[in-house]
């Protein structure tokens, strides 16, 4: 018997900033990144008589573009894709044995489950990568069971984390 699951999403700004940030600071890269900001703060802020303007001046700006002007720019980039009315559109997912057919409006897409696919499940949703950069956000809040989802792409021998 050949399983099918067929379900319907609607996103809100919220999933779309959950996904941003886990993009951004989720990952290893992120946290570095962070780490590197709060190691200039820290090392200005217990090393301030030692170093010379210079090299303030360079933990300045560390500090400074990791801890403020990036999550800005993360703020930003937020803001400016909530804007974007094409991921307010529903998406229809419909999960086959063989393969995975994405379509929202006029738009149809369809993915094997050889393709590479990795499901990320979060709190708020389920991240279906498709690419290295590029994921499809399936919320969980709109009344359908996602761990079938996620049963099949294991199933499937699709790669599933929890985060």
């Amino acid at each position: 018997m050949q399983e099918k699951i067929e379900i319907t999403t609607k996103l809100e700004k919220k999933h779309i900033a959950d996904s941003v940030l886990y993009q951004t600071y989720g990952k290893t890269r992120g946290k570095a990144l962070l780490g590197i900001g709060f190691l200039a703060l820290c090392m200005l802020l217990w090393m301030w008589k030692e170093y010379g303007i210079a090299q303030r001046c360079a933990l300045i700006f560390v500090a400074g573009f990791y801890l403020v002007v990036h999550p800005l720019l993360t703020f930003l980039k937020i803001q400016k894709l909530s804007q974007n009315p094409a991921f307010y559109v529903p998406i229809s997912y419909m999960f086959y044995d063989e393969q995975i057919d994405v379509q929202q409006g006029d738009e149809y897409v369809s993915y094997r489950w050889e393709d590479g696919l990795l499901f990320i499940s979060r709190k708020r949703e389920i991240l279906m990568f498709v690419s290295l950069r590029e994921a499809y956000i399936i919320p969980k809040n709109q009344g359908f069971d996602t761990y079938k989802i996620l049963e099949m792409a294991m199933e499937h021998h699709c790669p599933v984390r929890s985060h």
